[in-house]
């Protein structure tokens, strides 16, 4: 079983996020990608989608993949830069084919 841990940390521009992907099964892990995407980052305010990290963003063509052995963890990092005022609910998840391992939590910008 994986499942993430979602932290997010104020940086002088915006946020840091750091997406921490855990085996938590008795057998390894291997995680699928269709692309250099790692992880996903959103930013919702009323329900709707006001931020998404791969926005602008380019990802090589190549397959990858990462093994994480039981009880291993791994973190995918992302920021978001000059966030408006207001509460938005932050998603992160993992790109991975099949791998539904997500986490999320409320910022408030000032």
């Amino acid at each position: 079983m994986v499942t993430a841990t979602l932290t997010a940390t104020a940086t002088d521009n915006g946020f840091s996020f750091a997406l921490t992907v855990r085996n938590n099964g008795d057998d390894p892990v291997s995680m699928q990608f269709s692309d250099a995407q790692r992880v996903e980052f959103t930013a919702q305010q009323d329900g709707e989608v006001v931020w998404r990290w791969s926005d602008g963003r380019m990802f090589g063509q190549a397959l990858g993949t990462v093994e994480l052995a039981p009880g291993e963890e791994t973190s995918f990092e992302g920021g978001w830069d000059d966030p408006p005022t207001g509460e938005f609910l932050v998603r992160g998840g993992v790109a991975a084919n099949g791998t539904d391992a997500s986490d999320e939590t409320t910022l408030t910008v000032a």
